[in-house]
């Protein structure tokens, strides 16, 4: 609700200063680009850029706070990453958003439901060996069709099952482009969305949530939708303020 464009600046930029800068310039004055409509059109894409970038952010943290509690894991235990090498020596250390490992289930009932749905991906999959646990990268959706983020995540997918792990990129919308979604398959990353017409634990967020983890997602949502409506009001209102 605080976001300002910074308009090729190095800070945020107010309505006012935008006028005054806009104006001082001489192309962008004969063009009429010192317009308020030009400010409220960048403080509106930005803001939105930014809502779906918050919303990617509580996102991961809700799933993952959901696998600490409903398995009783440990925050170190609902992470996974591992460490790259680069040519010059260097070491990175790469994170995934969440992980389940069948070790790691305290509770009886549930590692066997864990182990249940383990054996399906394997056996989609085609997998020779037997899966530990799977990792996840959480997304709300996908806007643009970013072939870096897609080329890091099959990395990480090979890893993943170096490690015996399957790796799922989790969409909690129904936001994912065809050629996104082909490409992670074909790579052997196993993709779920948000289709709530879909009762496929493999394939459907909502699903997995329901009969494996054992938490009702769908229905968290449902519950607060209101709330989650009228805050997004707020900053849609906000957004759209010449302020």
């Amino acid at each position: 609700m605080k976001y300002k464009p910074k308009m090729g600046t190095d800070k945020a930029v107010s309505l006012p200063d935008f006028i005054s800068l806009y104006s001082s310039d001489p192309l962008y004055h004969w063009m009429g680009l010192d317009n308020e409509l030009m400010y409220l059109a960048a403080k509106a894409g930005g803001g939105q850029t930014s809502i779906y970038r918050h919303l990617g952010d509580g996102m991961e943290r809700l799933v993952r706070q959901i696998f600490i509690d409903e398995y009783q894991l440990t925050e170190e235990e609902a992470n996974w990453g591992y460490v790259i090498t680069e040519d010059n020596g260097t070491q990175t250390h790469r994170t995934l958003d969440g992980r389940l490992d069948l070790s790691m289930i305290r509770s009886t009932e549930k590692a066997e439901i864990l182990a249940d749905w383990l054996n399906s991906v394997k056996e989609a999959q085609g997998t020779q060996f037997d899966l530990q646990g799977a990792v996840f990268e959480i997304r709300q959706g996908y806007k643009s069709q970013d072939s870096k983020r897609a080329k890091g995540d099959i990395v990480n997918g090979s890893h993943a099952l170096n490690s015996a792990y399957q790796m799922f990129v989790m969409v909690m919308s129904m936001q994912i482009p065809n050629a996104v979604r082909s490409r992670y398959e074909r790579s052997n990353i196993c993709v779920m969305t948000g289709n709530l017409q879909d009762d496929g634990p493999l394939t459907s967020t909502y699903a997995f949530f329901r009969q494996v983890v054992g938490y009702d997602l769908a229905g968290f949502f449902e519950r607060n939708s209101q709330v989650f409506r009228d805050q997004t009001h707020a900053i849609l209102t906000s957004i759209l303020e010449a302020k």
